[in-house]
């Protein structure tokens, strides 16, 4: 709105002046509150340029979009960008943010399990189930954008996870890079799917699952927004003797107790979403193709393509619906093995309703829709010292959001549906739910669903905005 406002006082202004020319010269841009982030980083998600000529009529757009750009790096939980200063063919540009808390160190707390309800239910709260250990992230290192992350996990799983990316290149903003690296090793494994519930073995005395994956890959940012990222990778998967012996000679597509394999994955995605961690208004598109393959060890070869698309319109200010379809398709049809063959369950690709259940499958179609009104809004003042260097954490912003919700999918199963009914069948669900929001990127939701299976149930689901 006061984009609005200022983009109608330069056309009034410009009539007022009797300008020749119904354009205007940005003489220069002033950033505040940027005390970590660097100007080029802000620079880059701003439709304006200094020295640059800007239709009047189209300066207005040009601060909403800005606005909306910024607020979308999450790294900001304020921003404000505006005209401040006009004159006879000129003008200025002021962008102050409110910088978000950058750095986490916080100690793990984790189920092993996909979500709360199957731990609670299913493996009645066991503490042997969950991840200890320290989480250590910095979202803006050294205020390019850059993000840090250190991971040592002891408890259900052992794992040393270390991961670095730059989002803009030193002389090229277009460019970006990173790199990961993780190491894991479990006494537990999943080894096979039984009427769609994960069947697990554990022996105490032996190393049943380890992982290894490296992994570097590129950036490519030719527009505000637009992303393309080109990854390649080194995995592999190594399993004590007795899964392929008893448990499940199946799990891989070989007579083996390794794979190791090589990888390459194209993504490409649009983003035009307002408030990226919960939006109202906007739409999204995602775009990727992944190879396995050639092995080391083992046999590996497939190939698919993921999509998603996600749209939100809005009914009112606070309120609106919101679409989301994903989708699989594989491209080599042979027998993979159980391992990695995942669908609904698994990685976001979720019905509400269903958290009890995971459906093994190639090739999926899911769609989850709904509508959300905002029903609280509140700043709760946080109870910490004046002289605490958490600033920025002292004002709790609180959102409080009303939800209804119906989704519906389909996984194509050609291998194991004879032991998981749910496969190769349309599955539907519904409900209503209230999503609790803090910090701007931190949510909490409660969901009263319902299946067609005639099952209901009380679901959580939380989000942290960690990038």
């Amino acid at each position: 709105m006061i984009a609005i406002l200022f983009g109608l006082a330069v056309i009034a202004t410009s009539h007022a002046q009797g300008l020749a020319g119904d354009s205007l010269t940005l003489q220069s841009i002033l950033f505040s509150g940027n005390r970590q982030t660097r100007e080029e980083i802000l620079l880059r998600e701003l439709l304006f340029r200094p020295g640059e000529r800007y239709a009047v009529a189209d300066i207005a757009w040009r601060l909403n979009e800005s606005r909306r750009l910024l607020e979308n790096t999450t790294l900001f939980i304020e921003t404000c960008v505006d005209l401040c200063g006009i004159s006879d063919n000129s003008f200025s540009l002021c962008v102050d943010v409110r910088e978000n808390w950058y750095i986490y160190a916080a100690p793990i707390f984790e189920l092993a399990d996909r979500n709360f309800n199957v731990w609670w239910k299913q493996f009645n709260g066991s503490l042997r189930r969950v991840n200890l250990g320290v989480d250590v992230i910095h979202l803006n290192l050294t205020g390019r954008a850059d993000v840090l992350r250190a991971r040592l996990q002891f408890g259900y799983a052992q794992r040393q996870d270390l991961a670095y990316e730059m989002a803009q290149l030193p002389h090229h903003p277009n460019w970006g890079a990173g790199i990961q690296l993780s190491y894991q090793r479990n006494h537990e494994i999943l080894y096979t799917t039984r009427d769609n519930r994960q069947v697990f073995y554990r022996d105490d005395d032996r190393w049943m699952l380890r992982r290894t994956f490296a992994q570097v890959y590129v950036t490519w940012r030719p527009a505000q927004v637009w992303h393309h990222r080109l990854s390649a990778a080194f995995r592999r998967i190594a399993v004590d003797s007795l899964v392929r012996t008893t448990l499940n000679p199946r799990f891989f597509p070989h007579q083996g107790d390794e794979l190791g394999y090589f990888s390459l994955a194209w993504t490409s995605s649009l983003d035009r979403l307002v408030d990226r961690p919960y939006p109202f208004r906007g739409h999204a598109v995602q775009f990727d193709v992944i190879k396995e393959g050639p092995a080391l060890t083992g046999r590996r070869s497939r190939m698919w393509i993921n999509t998603m698309t996600t749209v939100y319109t809005p009914t009112g200010r606070y309120h609106g619906f919101e679409w989301q379809v994903r989708s699989r398709l594989h491209l080599e049809r042979r027998d993979m093995g159980y391992h990695d063959y995942t669908a609904m369950g698994y990685g976001g690709n979720n019905l509400r309703g269903y958290e009890l259940y995971v459906v093994d499958g190639m090739d999926f179609l899911i769609l989850n829709a709904g509508w959300r009104i905002r029903v609280l809004k509140a700043d709760i003042p946080m109870p910490l010292p004046r002289w605490t260097l958490f600033e920025d954490i002292r004002l709790m912003p609180l959102l409080l959001y009303g939800s209804v919700y119906s989704d519906h999918g389909y996984v194509h199963d050609p291998y194991y549906a004879q032991d998981n009914p749910l496969g190769n069948r349309w599955l539907s669900s519904w409900g209503v739910g209230l999503d609790l929001r803090i910090y701007y990127d931190k949510i909490f939701s409660v969901m009263w669903s319902f299946n067609q299976l005639g099952e209901n149930g009380i679901f959580l689901q939380s989000k942290f905005g960690f990038r």
